[in-house]
């Protein structure tokens, strides 16, 4: 399939709706994340939500690992990176990753297929799944050094 028939197959206002969707989903989490005040342990700001606690978290007295997200991308959407950090490393990338995601939904919400020389590549998959693992080993080492793990 040449270039041209692939990205005529996105052209018009297919295109335009899959920009529309992406950028949407995006800033909308963006704003759930700039509409909540990050909490200061470092975990926790998703029960403003009216979530319940983390059940791994009160059974093992140790952060399952998304802990510390909400409050991560809540910092982030403050631009308070280092405390973003500490909460959750990863919610830093995934706040990255939604910014990003919200301009190549206005770019194609503009036209332009930003998709149209990518192929699908599983190995983000496995990167984003290590970066995870890496952010929830670096949330319970620091919280072990600082003895805020294991929870009492």
């Amino acid at each position: 399939m040449s270039e041209t028939s692939s990205t005529s197959c996105w052209s018009g206002w297919r295109l335009r709706l899959r920009g529309l969707a992406v950028l949407a989903g995006a800033v909308a989490a963006i704003a759930l994340a700039a509409s909540l005040d990050p909490a200061p342990g470092g975990h926790g700001t998703h029960r403003s939500m009216g979530l319940p606690s983390c059940d791994f978290l009160m059974r093992t007295g140790w952060p399952c690992p998304s802990c510390g997200m909400t409050t991560s991308m809540a910092a982030m959407a403050r631009g308070r990176v280092a405390e973003a950090f500490h909460a959750q490393p990863f919610g830093v990338v995934l706040f990255a990753a939604l910014v990003a995601a919200a301009v190549a939904g206005a770019v194609e919400l503009g036209g332009r297929n930003v998709w149209a020389r990518e192929r699908p590549r599983w190995w983000w998959v496995i990167v984003a799944f290590v970066l995870m693992l890496a952010g929830w080993g670096y949330k319970a080492l620091a919280g072990y050094l600082d003895g805020t793990f294991p929870l009492h």
